[in-house]
């Protein structure tokens, strides 16, 4: 795995070798001038040699904006950074292979936890643990939308609380949702959460799922109960899954990009090749 230093002490001192290219080049002699260049080029090429392709990258952008003139120079700058380039590349790539494996293995295991609700009653069908229900009495339910977004489906029966938002507390700590629409049917009402502060509560549920939790309702009153297993399994899996398969898509994607980038500095490469050069 390559480095990649992004101290400030790094950038003020290509920062300092930019400015002392700029004054070499506008207040020193032809050969002092190339000498400069020539170093910042050799400073350049050792980041490279020793896996720093983005501190290479830096300086080869400084010696571009420094030495403007130094025609040869810049040429074998062009091709050092498609060396530098690849490196980056590569490094990304293991990166991104790496966090594909581990979305994909936890989708693979995941995945047929899972059934999909649908119907011409539905605005958009969605996916939720086979172990749940409908929602029933003062329920929690996690589930996935048609753009893989996990949303908190939420009830209270009994007396009125208004509630428009939702809080879970492991006794230590808690987190509390945005306010949401309340609808109410009966003696039901009922409330749906989404966005960060739904996956947020979903995923400490998750990191709580072995402790005792406690959801409240809040509104013009509120209103407590301890949340059963069944409700913080079926919410930590699903958003689990729903951020692994988000995950894998998305690294799929990158897969897709990198490739593509791949090709396109390859042929960079072949074009800028100096005989001799590296």
């Amino acid at each position: 795995m390559y480095n990649a230093p992004r101290t400030k002490t790094f950038i003020i001192a290509t920062l300092i070798l930019c400015a002392a290219g700029l004054m070499a080049s506008c207040g020193k002699s032809p050969a002092t001038t190339d000498n400069a260049a020539t170093e910042l080029l050799s400073q350049a090429e050792t980041s490279c040699d020793n896996g720093q392709p983005e501190q290479a990258l830096l300086l080869i952008d400084s010696l571009n904006k420094a030495f403007p003139k130094q025609v040869q120079i810049l040429r074998k700058a062009m091709y050092l950074r498609t060396q530098a380039t690849a490196q980056l590349i590569v490094a990304r790539t293991a990166e991104n292979d790496s966090l594909k494996a581990q979305a994909q293995a936890i989708v693979d295991k995941l995945s047929g936890g899972f059934k999909t609700i649908g119907g011409k009653d539905l605005v958009e069908s969605y996916r939720v643990c086979k172990s749940d229900g409908d929602l029933s009495g003062t329920d929690l339910q996690a589930r996935i939308d048609e753009s893989g977004d996990v949303y908190l489906a939420t009830s209270h029966s009994g007396a009125s609380t208004g509630y428009t938002r939702i809080s879970i507390s492991n006794g230590a700590e808690s987190v509390t949702s945005d306010a949401a629409e309340n609808y109410r049917f009966a003696d039901t009402e009922m409330v749906t959460f989404r966005g960060e502060k739904c996956d947020s509560l979903c995923l400490f549920v998750a990191d709580n799922e072995a402790k005792t939790l406690k959801a409240t309702f809040l509104g013009h009153s509120k209103s407590s109960v301890t949340m059963n297993l069944k409700q913080k399994q079926c919410i930590a899996r699903t958003i689990r899954y729903a951020h692994a398969a988000k995950t894998l898509k998305h690294c799929q994607g990158v897969a897709i990009y990198l490739q593509k980038q791949q090709e396109i500095n390859a042929d960079q490469m072949k074009r800028t090749r100096i005989t001799g050069y590296r």
